[in-house]
């Protein structure tokens, strides 16, 4: 079968040979005149002038030349880069573009494969029109200019492509990348009708796309073009009216019930129009929504509700085309469709209206708009009971509550519904000409229940009166009347081994728990029993209120053999200590007395284990971050199915109390898979000091393992000082999704008709790109001190001694240095642009100071403290990286010292240990902030050993200079020095003293 496909071939040169040597003569006079005419391309000048002398390796997919040949999905042909002509014609319009006047054609390269396989039959099927993703050094050059010739949006276009391929789009699938010469990155190119699809483009090719004739000649796209091709653009949305109304009126302030708002847009795509909108809180212009819309290209036709959550408050929807081209949404919709963003209170607002097709082409238009809204509620604060409880059953007594009107209209006629909590019955109270804003008193007659009870107020209770109100949740209220209401509950069991053996000794410990608000209950008991057998009662326990006690000492000398160990217990099982247990709603008082724990026993084929806890230092009350590793061991046995279990983080104090502060629950879907939790929690109040973060898994087992001992670990933590001290105002958000892409997570195998095998992905998923910004400190906090032989007069960043030590004297300076990068899974660039550090003042102050960039490059920098100016008088210090801030003559007062590069405490600073908080900023796709902190001790103060003063004995200290009084070697001394009044003055008594 090869004979007749290269006897072909050999003929088509033959007949080439031929017609050359016949246009020998004519090519002589008119070949200039030919070559004139062709049009070059706009790209890719090194296959200009067209030809079939040479021939260019072409990759890619080649099944359009080949189909129900699976083997061409990515394969090789050797090609001529030969020349089509295109222009372009809006589709409605069909006015010929900007980029086509007149309809004049511009030239593109075409590149036809040639057969050289046997099975090669293409059959007029071999073009392949390309364009490249650089040209001449740049990047996606000349992938924005197509799309500018299609009125698409070029960054669309170019974020989709740099995201990679994604096979659930036609036009993004790998099958339209090829490489024309060696497959390399650099050798890439796109399908041309593809980009233009992009663009909101594209043609017919049955009507517009026109082959040249005589279509068997050589010089077909040499001399004269392939195909003449007339594509169809279409106009960005466009939005014709956005405004309120009611009725048939226009109106900026609307209701609620009938408020509507009037819309009229437009989106055109010649394939896959789509109609999205987006109605967004604030006033914006088409260049800022521009701008979010092309930093969230990833989330388009995927996660189009979300692209706006981080910019602004926001409503989607998404309108059905219909698969219309253009597509016209003439509509009214109810305000409260919008309900997200509005507050009805009246007050109008500014709002944007976003329109998008499905290629990012949008349009942007402001208005305005108000709701005015029902909104009816109770004051639980005012709620109050005469005479107050406890009072004797049925007796009377009245109940005031506080109602209010908080919206904007008048009501005519509502009612507040009220019940005990006991009870079903519902009682009615009308109000009646409810003016706006109103706060009205109303009072209600009650009977005392025989117990302590809940009364329960709902203003328009049944949702009818108005039925549009904007906020329910203030309608209710509750009021607690009475006390002396109890009810215990068993809430956990722990056991120590965590995992029981057959024939071992286990201790077990019960939580139990005594709900009052007031009662404190005595000498009540736990019974407990293991599989069933009764244990000895567990007598004398005293519950203060709201108090929760592990019940210990529960002891099993010996497990009993068998698969399973189920524990038992219960408090207050004969229901007498006390007698009156009470659930609110009217629930069994006694159900939650009880509680039972099986545990598995079986040999077991599970083993989960905590990798790694991150360790870490804070202040008081602040936001914490903590990364705990967790993993499951691919262990013999262990079933290839996903499993779910609970990851728990605890505080541990110095004497062993344990908090919980973080739980969240982990998926492994297979053994021998590892994931990584982060988990926030706030140190709060807690007292200063060291402690240990204690990260379990599966504890107390949910699930039987083979063993527990790796099922806990923990690190360091400390708490070291108070908010104030100097604390970050930023929390942690140093990682962020930053893209996605497809990838193949299953591969199938297929056979073709001739039983050969094949492979084909079966099944893709989303995979996701990350961007990281992280600070550590170059240069840890030391004490400075300024060079001995340093310009203290003309100085400027004047060198400074480090005494690599964070223990520095009151007065003295401290400086650090701080490293900053930014890194992206795709190496893009992002920018580091702040750093704000947080210093403790002596007056219990913060000092905030913008630190400066020692050292700067792509994606880092190196940050550090601005210059430091002493003030020659007093405890004043300016950070300035200009000059002197003062005068220049160090003769004068209002001279300042250069100090260099670093912080000084002030010679009030008290001893201590301080913070300080540091906030730095960077953006990439996302706004990513990260706090570190670092501290540093104050011990003495530099007056005490490095400034030798001259003083007066009558007044050693005089207040101006030392307002706080003598400095720390004379406090309680200063009469010493007072008494060498004398001896300064010359006294002949003491003219040879002191010796």
């Amino acid at each position: 079968m090869s004979v007749p496909k290269l006897n072909k071939r050999v003929n088509i040169k033959k007949r080439a040979v031929v017609a050359t040597l016949l246009l020998v003569v004519v090519m002589l006079f008119v070949g200039w005149r030919v070559f004139a005419a062709a049009t070059p391309p706009s790209y890719g000048k090194q296959f200009y002038p067209y030809t079939r002398e040479t021939t260019t390796r072409l990759t890619g997919d080649l099944t359009p030349s080949g189909p129900g040949r699976p083997e061409l999905e990515y394969a090789q042909r050797q090609s001529y880069a030969l020349w089509s002509d295109i222009r372009f014609r809006d589709l409605a319009t069909k006015a010929w573009s900007d980029a086509t006047p007149g309809g004049d054609y511009k030239g593109v390269i075409t590149f036809n494969i040639i057969e050289e396989d046997a099975k090669d039959d293409f059959n007029k099927r071999e073009g392949y029109n390309l364009i490249p993703f650089t040209e001449n050094g740049v990047s996606y050059g000349p992938i924005k200019m197509v799309s500018e010739w299609a009125n698409g949006n070029p960054d669309y276009i170019i974020n989709k492509l740099k995201e990679g391929s994604d096979e659930s789009n036609y036009y993004l699938k790998a099958s339209n990348r090829y490489f024309v010469g060696a497959p390399t990155p650099n050798n890439t190119w796109y399908r041309l009708p593809s980009l233009i699809a992009l663009s909101g483009g594209g043609l017919n090719m049955t009507t517009d796309m026109v082959a040249q004739a005589p279509t068997t000649s050589v010089n077909r796209g040499v001399t004269f073009p392939s195909f003449k091709t007339t594509y169809s653009t279409t106009p960005w949305p466009k939005i014709f009216t956005i405004y309120g109304a009611e009725g048939t009126a226009e109106r900026q302030t609307v209701s609620s019930a009938k408020g509507m708002l009037r819309i009229s847009t437009t989106t055109s795509s010649y394939w896959g129009n789509k109609h999205k909108l987006w109605f967004v809180e604030g006033k914006f212009s088409q260049e800022q929504i521009m701008a979010e819309i092309n930093k969230t290209t990833a989330a388009s036709g995927k996660r189009d509700a979300s692209r706006f959550d981080s910019f602004a408050k926001n409503v989607y929807k998404e309108i059905s085309t219909g698969g219309k081209q253009t597509f016209s949404y003439n509509t009214s919709i109810p305000v409260t469709d919008i309900k997200k963003i509005t507050k009805a209170d009246g007050t109008v607002r500014d709002y944007t209206l976003v329109v998008s097709d499905g290629y990012d082409r949008i349009a942007v238009q402001n208005f305005k708009l108000g709701v005015s809204d029902p909104d009816l509620a109770v004051d639980p604060n005012s709620i109050s009971i005469t005479p107050a409880a406890p009072q004797p059953a049925g007796s009377t007594a009245s109940v005031s509550i506080d109602v209010l009107n908080n919206g904007t209209n008048d009501i005519a006629s509502t009612y507040l519904l009220w019940r005990w909590n006991s009870t079903t019955a519902v009682q009615k109270v009308p109000i009646t000409n409810f003016k706006a804003g109103e706060r009205r008193k109303l009072n209600i007659e009650v009977k005392y229940p025989n117990h302590p009870d809940v009364l329960i107020f709902n203003i328009n209770g049944y949702k009818d009166n108005p039925p549009n109100e904007s906020d329910w949740e203030n309608n209710r209220a509750q009021y607690k009347v009475g006390t002396g209401s109890v009810n215990l509950r068993a809430t956990e069991i722990r056991v120590t081994p965590s995992k029981p053996q057959p024939g071992q000794i286990a201790r077990f410990q019960v939580l139990v728990e005594n709900e009052s608000y007031t009662e404190t209950i005595t000498n009540t008991y736990l019974d407990w029993s293991v599989n069933g057998v009764a244990k000895e009662r567990i007598s004398s326990i005293t519950l203060a209120p709201r108090e929760k006690k592990w019940i210990t000492d529960l002891k099993v000398t010996s497990v009993p053999e068998g698969d399973m160990l189920t524990i038992k217990a219960e408090i207050n099982s004969g229901h007498n200590r006390p007698s009156n247990e009470y659930r609110e709603g009217g629930l069994d008082p006694w159900v939650d007395n009880k509680i039972e724990k099986v545990y598995d026993l079986k040999e077991k084929t599970l083993n989960l284990f905590v990798k790694s806890v991150s360790s870490g230092t804070a202040t008081q009350s602040q936001n914490v971050t903590t990364r705990v590793e967790v993993g499951r061991e691919n262990l013999p046995g262990d079933p290839m199915e996903a499993k779910t279990f609970a990851v728990k983080l605890f505080l541990v104090d110095a004497s062993g109390k344990d908090t919980l502060v973080g739980t969240q629950q982990v998926t492994f879907s297979k053994p021998g898979e590892n994931k990584t939790l982060m988990m926030s929690w706030n140190t709060g109040g807690r007292d200063l000091g060291n402690y240990n973060l204690v990260a379990t898994i599966n504890l107390p087992p949910s699930q039987g393992e083979k063993t527990y001992q790796d099922n806990q670990l923990s690190a360091g933590f400390t708490i070291y000082g108070r908010a104030t001290n100097g604390t970050c105002k930023v929390t942690n958000h140093t990682s962020d999704i930053s893209g996605t892409y497809e990838y193949c997570a299953r591969y199938g195998t297929g056979y073709d008709s001739n039983g050969n095998s094949y492979s084909y992905c079966a099944r893709y998923e989303t995979g996701y790109y990350y961007e990281y910004f992280n600070s550590t400190f170059n240069k840890a906090l030391s004490g400075t001190f300024v060079q001995e032989n340093a310009d203290e007069i003309n100085g400027t960043d004047v060198p400074l001694v480090r005494s690599n030590s964070t223990t520095i004297k009151a007065g003295q300076g401290f400086n650090f240095v701080i490293d900053s990068k930014y890194t992206e899974d795709r190496g893009r660039t992002g920018n580091i642009y702040r750093a704000v550090a947080h210093f403790p003042k002596a007056d219990g102050t913060i000092e905030d100071i913008e630190l400066v960039k020692l050292s700067s490059s792509t994606n880092q920098v190196q940050w550090g403290i601005p210059l430091a100016w002493v003030a020659k008088h007093g405890d004043e210090v300016i950070y300035n990286e200009g000059g002197n801030p003062g005068s220049r003559n160090p003769e004068q007062d209002n001279y300042y010292y250069p100090g260099g590069r670093a912080y000084y405490a002030s010679l009030a600073m008290a001893d201590g240990t301080y913070n300080i908080g540091v906030d730095l900023y960077a953006t990439g796709v996302n706004n990513l902030t990260q706090c570190i902190n670092i501290q540093f001790t104050v011990s003495d103060n530099l007056m005490n050993d490095f400034y030798v003063r001259q003083v007066m004995p009558e007044d050693p200290f005089p207040s101006q200079l030392f307002p706080t009084g003598a400095t720390k070697p004379w406090v309680g001394s200063v009469e010493t020095l007072k008494r060498l009044a004398d001896w300064v003055n010359f006294s002949e008594d003491t003219i040879n003293w002191p010796n």
